[in-house]
């Protein structure tokens, strides 16, 4: 493990020898400690972009993780994800109102932690295969002063739909989308690192409720070419239709939310409508694939479940978030959780349950460090405890993390996770890992 944990501490260092050749120009010129990006304004050409309706983006997230006891093999890995972004306004290009256009790529490098682990939700959230992909692309138009939003294209589900912003915080795969949910269907749903294309629709009436619907492609990736953007939704694949209703509260202005997070970690605020700085939300939420992929996924076919037994299910999820200490405002503590039921007979688990804690500036001198606590749980279906018999019905997941904002373009992020029954295998010994992520916002 040693050999890789200097690659993040290296790209740190070569961003702080290499750019400030790139920090002084003109008047705008802010030190490259306290410039928002990395590689500076690139001489002024990032605000030109932006004032003519470009907004570009690029991300750069490293992670070293090993797994130092129990799974399959103790072995470290070296885990990156780059992600450019350009948004665009379409106001500012060419005079049209209320739209945003965006486009999305991403780069990674392969590794994989889950397969030394041996897990089933998913150690690492940026975790893909190697590839060099467009993400998203969708065209999104509001209309009725912003209380209605149709957007479609290739398009991430959980930017928007099944999404707690203090969860974001965490690394484990299982705090984005619902263990239950993101098990479903023949490859997963469409979020990352496979988007899908499809259409939703947004009703805002007023900031404190929301109501939106979508369907997507069921297979947003075609088995065995997941490498690269799919464009086909044929009716043999199937769709998924979802809806999620949500409640939100609002503090007052003295209210800040989280600060710190990744662009992959708060990925849902490019473009939509509803903001992040809630103080409180609860939302219900259910899904359908229009068939059920038993015979695809597990090669048979099982007595007793017909075509139109579908993998389908329902959620709840709640995000509290306030001020413990008024004389320290930049202090704030979270409680956030979520449960999740699936299709017990066609669906891979049955269900999932997930929460956590976290709480910004708890440590003296770093008033932007958010430091969390989580847990996350699957069980295994009865469809798939009747093809594996003797297998474990539950897999865990609890981490601990702490985010240090030690830049404005720089985070650095120890993590360390405990599986208990890793991938439900019975004898399969727990697994810990350690890890390190930095972020460079490039």
């Amino acid at each position: 493990m040693h050999k890789y944990i200097f690659l993040p501490l290296f790209l740190y260092a070569l961003a702080c020898c290499s750019t400030p050749a790139l920090a002084q120009s003109g008047d705008e010129a802010p030190s490259i400690w306290t410039r928002e990006n990395a590689t500076g304004s690139w001489n002024g050409l990032r605000l030109k972009l932006e004032d003519h309706g470009l907004g570009v983006d690029v991300n750069l997230i490293t992670e070293v993780m090993g797994n130092i006891a129990g799974g399959i093999k103790q072995e470290a890995v070296f885990i990156e994800n780059l992600d450019f972004k350009v948004l665009m306004d379409t106001e500012k290009l060419i005079g049209w109102s209320g739209s945003n256009i965006l486009l999305s790529t991403l780069q990674n490098n392969g590794q994989s932690i889950s397969a030394h682990a041996g897990d089933v939700q998913g150690i690492s959230n940026i975790e893909a295969v190697k590839t060099i992909r467009l993400f998203e692309a969708w065209i999104q138009q509001n209309l009725f002063k912003n209380k209605l939003s149709i957007l479609g294209g290739l398009y991430d589900i959980n930017s928007e739909f099944d999404f707690m912003e203090s969860a974001s915080l965490f690394i484990q795969s299982s705090q984005g989308l619902g263990g239950d949910f993101a098990g479903s269907g023949l490859i997963g749903p469409p979020t990352f690192p496979i988007a899908g294309l499809g259409g939703r629709i947004k009703y805002v009436p007023n900031r404190k409720i929301y109501l939106q619907a979508g369907i997507f492609d069921g297979v947003p990736g075609a088995p065995g070419e997941i490498d690269h953007a799919d464009f086909s939704w044929n009716k043999r694949g199937g769709s998924l239709v979802m809806a999620e209703l949500g409640l939100l509260s609002f503090g007052d202005n003295t209210f800040k939310p989280q600060q710190g997070l990744t662009t992959r970690q708060q990925r849902s605020h490019v473009g939509r409508e509803v903001s992040s700085d809630y103080q409180s939300k609860i939302a219900f939420g259910a899904w359908n694939y229009s068939r059920n992929y038993v015979s695809e996924r597990y090669g048979l076919s099982r007595p007793g479940i017909t075509d139109n037994q579908n993998d389908q299910g329902i959620y709840i999820l709640a995000d509290w978030k306030w001020n413990p200490n008024p004389q320290k405002p930049y202090q704030q503590l979270s409680i956030f959780g979520r449960i999740g039921f699936a299709e017990n007979e066609v669906s891979r688990f049955k269900s999932y349950g997930g929460g956590g804690i976290t709480f910004k500036g708890i440590l003296p001198g770093d008033p932007n460090g958010l430091m969390g606590l989580s847990i996350a749980s699957v069980q295994d279906s009865k469809l798939f405890q009747r093809i594996n018999p003797g297998i474990d019905d539950f897999e865990t997941a609890i981490e601990w993390t702490y985010l240090s904002k030690v830049v404005p373009w720089l985070n650095v992020q120890p993590d360390l996770q405990y599986i208990i029954s890793p991938g439900t295998a019975p004898n399969r010994e727990n697994v810990w890992i350690l890890g390190l992520r930095t972020d460079i916002i490039l």
